[in-house]
């Protein structure tokens, strides 16, 4: 019969295991995005994602979002753009720069608003069936 102690080098052992292969498969990359409207027609939409050179200052924030990825996708822009919904009410919570120009000349309204994610550094763990991204604090 094993003893309760003998379990808990073992226990701690896989815990350390599952915590190192955690925070060791992540990787970090520059996210940004900018979406641009003219009189209610969309001019421009763009996403860029692009890994970093240099390890990212601060520190991953808490909450973290999860996305189900393409089968055996190692794209992140890919993922993305497959749950572009989730991503983008996502990002809409760490704050947008929205810049709005509206205009009326003999009666005729023109307006043009962009809303921009500046490039913001990000943590990205992509495993087999999901996608775990979380922005730094900086």
């Amino acid at each position: 019969m094993r003893s309760r102690d003998g379990n808990l080098t073992l226990l701690l052992s896989i815990y350390s295991l599952i915590f190192c292969t955690s925070v060791f498969s992540a990787e970090e990359y520059f996210i940004s995005y900018r979406y641009a409207v003219q009189n209610a027609i969309l001019l421009n939409e763009s996403l860029d994602v692009s890994k970093t050179m240099t390890p990212c200052k601060g520190e991953p924030l808490g909450n973290s979002l999860l996305l189900s990825s393409a089968e055996n996708s190692k794209n992140l822009k890919q993922t993305l753009l497959l749950n572009s919904d989730q991503f983008f009410s996502y990002i809409n919570t760490l704050g947008l720069h929205v810049k709005s120009f509206e205009q009326v000349s003999n009666g005729i309204e023109s307006s043009l608003t962009t809303i921009t994610l500046r490039p913001t550094c990000f943590t990205v763990e992509i495993n087999e069936n999901f996608v775990k991204i979380a922005p730094f604090k900086e």
